[in-house]
């Protein structure tokens, strides 16, 4: 997948896996069974693109774009769960929470701890993480 951005397309391999259509919530039940699989969407939902390269038995080709938190903006994964649909993952720190970070923060010190290694967030980071939610 090249791209998914709003009025953008999403290729793979140079085929057109779909146009953006749309941005809507995970459901709660998706998102249990991303969390059961160890994937932790992010609050801000999914992006949807439809209308793709055509597939084997007259189908289209269709994508979902998931994000969850992370340090950089970088394309995790690509899977195709089901014949011509595809999932994708995309890490970006706009997609983190103050919990999630709170959450990322205490997992590092916990992390450097056990390893004796000295962690220091920021001032900046002290200061966010001791906002309200």
């Amino acid at each position: 997948m090249r791209q998914g951005s709003p009025g953008g397309r999403a290729s793979r391999q140079q085929t057109l896996l779909g146009n953006f259509t749309r941005w809507e919530p995970v459901s709660g039940e998706r998102a249990s069974q991303l969390a059961r699989a160890g994937r932790t969407p992010s609050e801000l939902g999914r992006m949807r693109f439809e209308g793709g390269a055509a597939c084997g038995g007259g189908a289209v080709r269709r994508a979902t774009l998931y994000f969850e938190c992370g340090e950089q903006d970088a394309l995790l994964e690509v899977t195709e769960p089901e014949t011509c649909v595809y999932e994708a993952w995309m890490s970006t720190p706009l997609a983190c929470s103050l919990a999630l970070l709170r959450e990322k923060v205490a997992t590092l010190e916990e992390a450097s701890a056990a390893a004796s290694l000295e962690f220091r967030p920021s001032d900046e980071l002290r200061a966010l993480l001791a906002a309200p939610e």
